[in-house]
């Protein structure tokens, strides 16, 4: 699997790419990274509200993208582990028809409807912070669209 598809799994969706800067939307950061060379072999991984992530070596922009990467699938947020222990569980999102799913509720709320294609999701944590919820990602475990 190449770097650029590891932050796909990880729901990153490219902006940029260039020789010296990539930029690309990480969901599982709740924001934009901005990788960037300050000078030969030496990059620069940043958040768009501005805090660093990484200052690091690499030989390259394939590199420096494996190393931002490694960094986030470390750093994975508690949305990504409960969409895993979601799928674990066996009781994971159920495809309703085409790209429509039924996801449990965790709280036993009843269920919630997910359009992965839309990036939509019926929860709270969806419709209220936009963040990518964890039935968004649970489906995305599923279907290897991650």
């Amino acid at each position: 699997m190449s770097n650029h598809d590891e932050l796909k799994g990880l729901g990153a969706s490219w902006l940029l790419v260039s020789g010296e800067l990539a930029i690309c939307e990480v969901p599982e950061a709740d924001s934009t990274l901005r990788l960037q060379a300050l000078r030969p072999g030496v990059w620069e991984a940043r958040l768009e509200d501005g805090d660093a992530l990484a200052q690091f070596s690499a030989d390259g922009i394939e590199a420096a993208i494996g190393r931002v990467v490694r960094l986030l699938l470390a750093k994975r947020p508690a949305r990504t582990e409960r969409a895993v222990a979601l799928v674990s569980s066996g009781n994971g999102p159920v495809r309703v028809r085409g790209d429509v799913w039924r996801a449990p509720s965790q709280t036993g709320g009843g269920d919630y409807r997910v359009v992965p294609s839309a990036g939509w999701c019926s929860c709270p944590d969806r419709r209220y912070r936009g963040a990518w919820c964890k039935h968004l990602r649970a489906v995305a475990l599923m279907t290897g669209a991650e």
